[in-house]
């Protein structure tokens, strides 16, 4: 196991894969604990060094990011909320992307979702 497994509040923050194949393999497992004060950022900084994503790819995970709904107000959003323009600016993508992707998201049917979502580990990047 070339990474750690990243954990935060006692909780994996990076690594949830990592951690299963150390459990199945009964190999010792590595961890740091994360004490900055960004741990979305970190998360997907460390994702997006370690795969490859297509623009389109980091438009799907920005997509998912982006938690704030049209016209909500950012002074009273929640803390994990992060505006369209805040997740693309984070993965390197339009806000157009951004946009298109969660078009897509909204309209593709579960099975494509799913795949896509597979394809990408939205759940490890995001």
């Amino acid at each position: 196991m070339r990474e750690p497994i990243w954990l935060y509040d006692g909780k994996i923050l990076d690594g949830r894969n990592r951690y299963r194949a150390a459990m199945q393999a009964e190999m010792p497992i590595g961890t740091q604990v994360y004490d900055g004060d960004d741990p979305l950022a970190f998360v997907v900084s460390l994702n997006l060094k370690r795969r490859h994503l297509s623009e389109s790819q980091r438009a799907m995970v920005a997509a998912r990011l982006a938690s704030m709904r049209q016209g909500e107000r950012t002074d009273i959003a929640q803390i994990q909320a992060m505006s369209q323009d805040d997740a693309a600016s984070m993965l390197n993508v339009s806000r157009r992307a951004v946009q298109t992707a969660r078009q897509v998201q909204s309209t593709a049917t579960p099975d494509l979702t799913a795949a896509n979502d597979n394809a990408i580990d939205v759940e490890e990047a995001a």
